[in-house]
């Protein structure tokens, strides 16, 4: 493409050029240095103003950086941490129905096997259960595995299986 306006578009516009008189010549100098000017105002100005808005935006990037890095530093240290290890089942069963006398849930809590709990109830509300529910998860650590739900004409009826989250 260089060569292609080098070797064929230059010299046309050379002796254009050349053929002109002073005063053309003169006036398309003065289009050019105005034309030049424009553009550098042009590309200054848009620097400027690109640098306007970095500055006001490089402050608010490094602080989400910066907590983005310190919740990955958490992230990592709280996966380093060993896993408590789960409680004896009868206190956890004891754990569990405490809590939901606390959420004044109806509920039964029975074990299945080693780590499996099964609840059932009716006539529950089901936000609370399942706020319930999220609490034994970050609490206790235990998954819900199965859920049968069923409306009632007050609340509704449970039975779920938890289990020991892995």
């Amino acid at each position: 493409m260089a060569s292609i306006v080098k070797e064929s578009l230059l010299p046309l516009v050379r002796k254009h050029y050349a053929t002109r008189p002073l005063r053309e010549k003169r006036l398309i100098l003065a289009m050019c240095a105005v034309i030049g000017a424009g553009i550098l105002w042009a590309c200054f100005s848009w620097q400027s103003k690109e640098n306007t808005r970095l500055d006001r935006s490089l402050p608010q990037a490094r602080a989400r950086l910066s907590s983005l890095q310190d919740a990955a530093a958490e992230i990592t240290r709280l996966r380093a941490q060993a896993k408590p290890a789960p409680a004896p089942m009868t206190q956890l069963l004891d754990t569990l129905n405490a809590s939901a006398r606390a959420q004044q849930l109806n509920v039964t809590i029975r074990s299945v096997d080693s780590g499996t709990v099964q609840v059932s109830g009716s006539g529950v509300n089901f936000d609370t259960w399942i706020a319930w529910a999220a609490d034994l998860h970050l609490t206790q650590g235990l998954q819900l595995t199965t859920a049968d739900i069923a409306p009632e004409a007050k609340g509704v009826r449970i039975e779920a299986q938890f289990s020991a989250a892995r």
